[in-house]
């Protein structure tokens, strides 16, 4: 994977907008599919975890600084929680109160606007 284009991408998602960006819903999905990209490359990649993990960190900023406008945009920054917290790869009973609430009003967006594509393998 190409970390120079990652950057460009990610770059060219925070620097939409005036002084209060505010991304479309395209770029809150595209930030997730990033990301997704980016967690399916490393459980293959040797030699440049380190530059990934940084684009990583990078697209999970940038959507934490911007205001979620729709509740889809709300369902891509609540999946990349999700794909970000290993820690909820367990049973739900096994989680912490606060991670269990979380995860569960995750899903059940996923489940109202049908979108599977935001599921890790573990949330099915």
């Amino acid at each position: 994977m190409d970390i120079a284009w990652l950057k460009r991408e990610i770059e060219a998602i925070k620097s939409k907008g005036a002084p209060q960006p505010v991304l479309i819903e395209n770029d809150h999905r595209t930030l997730f599919e990033m990301y997704r990209d980016i967690a399916f490359e490393l459980e293959t990649e040797d030699g440049n975890a380190e530059g990934l993990e940084s684009a990583q960190t990078a697209l999970m900023q940038t959507s934490a600084s911007r205001r979620a406008h729709t509740i889809h945009e709300l369902l891509f920054k609540l999946a990349l929680w999700r794909w970000d917290a290993p820690d909820l790869d367990i049973p739900m009973d096994q989680m912490t109160r606060y991670d269990a609430v979380a995860y569960s009003v995750f899903r059940d967006l996923a489940a109202m606007l049908c979108d599977t594509s935001v599921l890790t393998a573990r949330d099915y």
